[in-house]
């Protein structure tokens, strides 16, 4: 929908009161006429317009590259302390859930050395403790991704903003929180699969 009305600067400044105009929007014939067209917009001001005492510029001519390079810019920076962030976050989550695990543990121990002695072996016992960190944080990846997309929804439509949900990042999301769950699962699981079956029983 072309929805642009042109008019005279006089008129404009008669309707809106506005008495300065602060930019103006230009369009080069085609992407290789760029540089000449900000040349030739500049030399018209200057011509109209003069230089602040005879010397400095009054005008500033940029293009939407230079526009586009300072948006990449800023958002290269907020995305790189975004990710600190997220690697802060992941690093006391798995803390988190190591500590969980250490403390189920040890709670239980009677009931490991009980499976122990009646034949269970080091694998199935480590792969039980691992499974578990695995679904704590895997079911509070999905939580968190459900969050996300609810308030990227009441965002949205709260601004009229265009609300976009990757894939991609989901699934980096689901593999950053399962790949978390398997590495803080570990050692609890290795430290319950090695115990001493006797001594385990023997524990209070």
């Amino acid at each position: 929908v072309d929805d642009r009305v042109f008019l005279p600067v006089s008129t404009l400044q008669r309707l809106t009161g506005w008495q300065e105009i602060y930019f103006l929007w230009g369009q080069a014939a085609n992407l290789r006429e760029i540089d000449t067209a900000k040349q030739q917009i500049l030399a018209i001001l200057e011509a109209n317009h003069g230089r602040h005492e005879g010397t400095q510029r009054k005008f500033v001519v940029e293009d939407m590259n230079q526009l586009l390079d300072t948006i990449d810019s800023t958002t290269s920076t907020i995305t790189t302390m975004m990710s600190l962030l997220g690697v802060i976050a992941l690093v006391v989550a798995g803390i988190g859930v190591m500590n969980i695990m250490l403390v189920s543990v040890r709670e239980r121990t009677q009931e490991i050395g009980t499976r122990k002695a009646i034949g269970a072996q080091q694998a199935y016992i480590l792969n039980q403790f691992v499974a578990e960190a695995v679904l704590i944080c895997g079911g509070g990846g999905l939580a968190g991704i459900g969050l996300a997309a609810a308030a990227i929804t009441i965002v949205a439509e709260a601004t009229q903003w265009p609300g976009l949900i990757s894939l991609g990042t989901i699934r980096l999301a689901f593999f950053l929180a399962f790949g978390t769950g398997l590495a803080s699962g570990l050692y609890p699981a290795n430290r319950a699969a090695r115990m001493d079956p006797v001594e385990a029983l023997r524990h209070e």
